[in-house]
């Protein structure tokens, strides 16, 4: 299969795959906005974040290094993939202490640390699950990841909407999805030893140094990431309450769906790009030069739609307790508008060596969104 037809295969089976999986997850997110209102989003929303936070030792920038290495290196990552596993599971651990800890030094009530838990058990499975996305990737097989996507989000959409018809609190919606999680982290692993390669944890301390070491730079960028995304969550619990979070979230997770397009451009074009990075620099100017230009070309319209249609489209979704996410959403679409763009520059970068200069420039972008947060909420 050419280089074209195969990026474009990926592109359109992971787009498919994700957007199915956004479709499912609107429907979840809809009932469970109705069932549990503005402040139950907001402390969901805010439990998810401050997870996020310690979620940052599993996360450390491993997934992107083995989709990297293992696609330059095919048929031989059997080993990194396996310390990465190790690795993982030895930080959730960790996070998970530093979590308690903190949660005691806050005082938190035992109904909010039970929701962290709960959060914090699918933030651990999740991360597993995007390893295993990781291994299918490198081997620029994508119909598999998206595979294991829609399946996730179906046992999600399936035990969320069981707990919402039984009459569940937050909690006990929460504690459903969990075990969603866990069955679909199941199906990845099974699908993923039958089709490409034995996955088992394994902790060899010489390799996982050199592992860290390479990840390092990778690692800084999830960091500044995270902090990016969820700062604002964290800023407006803070100085504005629970029922501002909701209204923000809502709006917010609603305008992810329409970064599917880059994002999963961008996971097909990743390999590619490693791998012409060390093979043809001709191939690789023009393969980033024509995606630039078409994701331009996409970006704008949607943009200008999204405006047009937000309250239209909000009080569909979520009702009339959520008027207020509508100009949030009219706002934040132009956000989305230049991240179109901003997602290959990352991919490239990334994928040519470059990823200390992109770990930079995001670190300042991630810090002054800080300072903004702090000053403007």
């Amino acid at each position: 299969m050419s280089l074209l037809r195969n990026l474009v295969k990926n592109t359109v089976v992971l787009t498919a795959g994700r957007l199915s999986a956004k479709i499912l997850g609107a429907v979840l997110v809809a009932f469970l906005a109705r069932a549990v209102g503005p402040v139950g989003v907001g402390k969901y929303a805010f439990a998810g974040s401050l997870v996020a936070i310690f979620m940052l030792l599993p996360d450390f920038g491993f997934d992107t290094l083995l989709v990297r290495d293992v696609a330059r290196l095919r048929g031989q990552g059997e080993g990194l993939i396996a310390n990465i596993l190790g690795s993982k599971l030895v930080l959730s651990v960790v996070a998970l202490l530093l979590m308690f800890i903190f949660a005691g030094v806050k005082q938190y009530d035992g109904k909010t640390v039970e929701i962290l838990v709960l959060v914090f058990l699918s933030g651990v499975v999740g991360s597993i699950l995007r390893t295993l996305y990781s291994v299918v990737r490198s081997f620029e097989r994508m119909e598999f990841e998206a595979l294991l996507i829609v399946f996730r989000n179906v046992m999600l959409v399936v035990f969320g909407l069981t707990a919402i018809k039984l009459g569940l609190r937050l909690r006990g919606i929460i504690a459903a999805l969990a075990v969603a999680d866990i069955l679909a982290f199941l199906f990845g692993v099974y699908i993923t030893r039958r089709n490409f390669v034995r996955v088992a944890p394994k902790v060899d301390l010489s390799a996982v140094k050199k592992i860290f070491k390479a990840a390092l730079p990778f690692g800084l960028l999830v960091i500044i990431e995270v902090v990016f995304i969820n700062t604002d969550n964290l800023m407006i619990a803070r100085f504005q309450g629970e029922m501002a979070v909701g209204w923000y979230s809502a709006a917010v997770k609603l305008l992810t769906m329409l970064l599917l397009i880059p994002h999963m451009f961008m996971n097909a074009i990743f390999p590619v790009l490693s791998r012409l990075s060390v093979s043809d620099g001709d191939s690789l100017r023009t393969a980033y030069t024509k995606s630039f230009s078409y994701l331009l070309m996409v970006a704008f319209p949607i943009g200008v739609g999204g405006f047009l249609v937000s309250d239209q489209v909000i009080l569909f979704i979520y009702g009339d307790q959520f008027q207020n996410s509508i100009l949030i959403f009219q706002v934040m679409i132009w956000v989305v508008v230049f991240s179109f763009v901003g997602f290959l520059n990352g991919a490239t970068l990334n994928a040519t060596g470059r990823e200390r200069p992109f770990a930079l420039m995001q670190g300042v972008s991630a810090l002054s969104n800080v300072f903004l947060d702090y000053f403007l909420i």
